[in-house]
């Protein structure tokens, strides 16, 4: 009988001590800063940080420890949270190259973390960033892309031809170069040659850029330079941003001008123009406008400058025109509407920047620049 009581009552210590226990941990998990508490917290809210450095396609140098910078996250809560940080090779974050689940925030507007470890070069890279308080968490922040790059590096290019003085080809030599590396993404790139008649380069001649090729070499043809004359070029690689240092300098002698040639015997003026219909009696001004539509398609079939009105067709017809005391208003006051002034009996020639009220007495008016020939009479 006494061992049964004895029983009975370890049985019933234990079990207040149990009631006691579970109050306690009870007690614990409504405690919201509590590391035990069970989450998550009805009514908390965790916005997502923000990516803002690397982003938007980007390109980041691979010379110095990758830093990722974030705009910092808020809670309602009452619980301190700290960030979850993960990188990867791909969109979908399957190939995570590194992660980080436990950042510590920083104060003020920005947090940062510098990613351990190597990262292979000349590939695109994606992370993205979340906050956690043990019982809440943000959304993953929308993953922000960059490329990781190696430095661009455009390498003087060497001097081939022709080089130490000697005499060129010709006058206008084609300049020789063998490439030079390039590294990086440097897209196109051109290389630079300067010509001079000097070493210093403050007298030069030529500036000339043309794309490097492809292959060991590149070539730029010179225009006319002075004959019998030392000069001196070198040449830098350029691709828009980046200018690589200069070559090493070099030199070469342009050949002597070739001996004159005779001189050509003058060449005969322009023909006159043609005497069919223009040889009506009496004097230009005093012709119908009939005859002077008859004279004016006459030079136009002379001169070979029809069947449309330009303003380089009505220059060549020109001297016809003044010469019969006529002239166009086109290139006198920006109209390229051709407009034939006649002339006037008594009153001075329209052959002026200015012509006299009387002149617009007789005018014919052509049709627009362009358009078919046409004779208005005014």
């Amino acid at each position: 009988m006494t061992k049964s009581v004895i029983t009975i009552t370890r049985f019933a210590a234990a079990c207040i001590a149990a009631v006691a226990i579970s109050g306690c941990e009870a007690e614990k998990s409504r405690n919201p800063l509590s590391p035990n508490v069970a989450g998550p917290i009805a009514g908390v809210s965790i916005s997502p940080p923000i990516p803002a450095n690397p982003i938007n396609g980007a390109e980041v140098l691979n010379t110095a420890p990758l830093r990722l910078i974030f705009n910092n996250a808020s809670s309602n809560g009452e619980r301190p949270f700290w960030y979850v940080v993960e990188l990867a090779s791909d969109a979908g974050f399957t190939n995570k190259v590194f992660a980080n689940a436990k950042v510590t925030p920083a104060g003020g507007a920005q947090t940062s973390i510098v990613v351990d470890g190597t990262l292979t070069a000349e590939r695109t890279y994606y992370w993205r960033v979340k906050a956690d308080d043990g019982a809440n968490a943000s959304e993953f922040s929308s993953a922000a892309k960059f490329d990781l790059v190696v430095p661009i590096v455009i390498e003087a290019p060497v001097p081939m031809s022709p080089v130490s003085g000697l005499v060129a080809s010709s006058t206008h030599p084609t300049l020789i170069v063998n490439n030079a590396g390039v590294q990086g993404r440097a897209g196109r790139v051109e290389y630079w040659f300067e010509v001079a008649l000097d070493q210093a380069f403050a007298r030069t001649l030529i500036q000339q850029g043309v794309e490097r090729s492809s292959g060991a070499q590149t070539s730029a043809q010179m225009p006319e330079l002075p004959s019998s004359t030392l000069l001196y070029w070198r040449v830098a690689g350029f691709n828009g941003t980046l200018t690589g240092p200069w070559s090493l300098t070099q030199s070469f002698r342009t050949p002597a001008a070739p001996a004159p040639s005779p001189a050509p015997s003058p060449s005969p003026g322009p023909s006159p123009a043609p005497a069919t219909g223009c040889s009506a009696s009496g004097s230009p001004a005093n012709w119908s406008t009939d005859q002077w539509r008859e004279c004016f398609f006459a030079l136009v079939a002379a001169r070979g400058v029809g069947p449309t009105v330009t303003s380089s067709a009505m220059a060549a017809l020109r001297p016809d025109l003044v010469a019969r005391g006529a002239d166009w208003q086109n290139g006198w006051r920006g109209d390229y509407r051709p407009r034939i002034f006649l002339p006037v009996p008594n009153c001075p020639a329209p052959t002026n920047p200015n012509p006299p009220d009387c002149t617009y007495s007789r005018t014919i008016d052509m049709g627009d620049v362009g358009g078919a020939w046409q004779w208005f009479p005014r």
